[in-house]
């Protein structure tokens, strides 16, 4: 048995969901307050303006979320205190495009090619030989399932 954070009521452990960062291995609310807060929360029509205006300018606006890619993959491989420079820069991979339009005009036909391939999905970034650096050869754009198989 335990007890709902919201509602306060006492409840089987089945009534809620399994979250294994709590110590119970559970979430604190239960799963009727989880799914009516995520109704009350999709609902709103500010959140799903602003999830629209996103996922147009994700599309709509190519060149500049390839500046995004760059400079995230930029600052993981050159930035020595950056979270993930052990993952990168620590491991030998560089950032081989001297500029961040080089890396665009390299891009741009990959993305757009990778789009129309994969209907229209979110593509990502992804480094054919993941011990290689970002540069002309290396790169491709896949979905979400197909980078994370790409693995050490």
């Amino acid at each position: 048995m335990k007890t709902c954070s919201k509602c306060q009521l006492i409840k089987s452990k089945s009534e809620f969901y399994k979250d294994s960062s709590h110590k119970d291995g559970l979430q604190s609310s239960c799963k009727t307050c989880v799914n009516s807060y995520q109704k009350q929360y999709n609902a709103d029509p500010v959140k799903k303006d602003k999830k629209a205006t996103y996922d147009k300018s994700y599309s709509a606006l190519p060149e500049k979320h390839l500046a995004k890619v760059f400079h995230h993959a930029r600052d993981r491989c050159t930035i020595l205190l950056h979270p993930r420079y052990s993952d990168w820069g620590g491991r030998g991979i560089k950032m081989n495009f001297p500029d961040v339009k080089s890396f665009v005009d390299y891009c741009l036909p990959l993305y757009n090619a990778a789009l129309l391939k994969y209907s229209g999905q979110k593509v990502q970034c992804d480094r054919i030989n993941n011990d290689g650096s970002y540069e002309p050869g290396n790169i491709r754009f896949v979905t979400c399932k197909m980078n994370c198989a790409n693995r050490r």
